[in-house]
């Protein structure tokens, strides 16, 4: 080898190790939330697996809790396909400066979103149906500190 080929291999050499020590430093500096298997959105949720851990739930009762939510989840994507419909309702309305047309759409738009919190709700009755006493007080629990979670990231 000549000395041209040996600063060649050198130069190569030392730039898979830059590059190498750099990929390391964006992986360990990686936003929370943004690697494999974890959701965009990094704001705490109840889910299935996280109640099953906070409430200690029997087998009996996870299979309940899971026909539950995927019921719940079923209705909750017919939802948000009609607030979407609903939603580009009031921006037609809006850009056509039609006021009775967004009045109209408004209307319709907040009737979607009661029918979306009262499908929660109703949600959080059943599920709270399946729990003894002990494991609803914890429920319960575990809403709020979701809740207060999700409020304290909103500031």
């Amino acid at each position: 080898m000549n000395k041209t080929q040996k600063i060649l291999i050198g130069a190569v050499l030392l730039l898979v190790i830059i590059n190498i020590v750099l990929m390391g430093f964006i992986w360990i500096n990686r936003p929370e939330g943004r690697h494999r298997g974890e959701h965009r959105r990094s704001r705490p949720e109840i889910s299935t697996p996280m109640l099953h851990r906070e409430l200690n739930l029997t087998r009996e009762q996870r299979h309940q809790l899971q026909g539950e939510w995927k019921a719940h989840r079923n209705k909750m994507h017919d939802f948000n396909r009609e607030f979407l419909l609903r939603k580009h309702r009031v921006n037609q309305a809006i850009i056509a400066g039609d006021s009775s047309a967004l009045e109209k759409a408004n209307d319709d738009l907040f009737q979607t979103q009661k029918a979306m919190e009262k499908e929660t709700q109703k949600l959080t009755a059943e599920l709270a149906a399946i729990c003894t006493e002990e494991q609803k007080a914890q429920f319960l629990k575990t809403m709020d500190d979701v809740l207060q979670k999700n409020q304290a990231e909103d500031r």
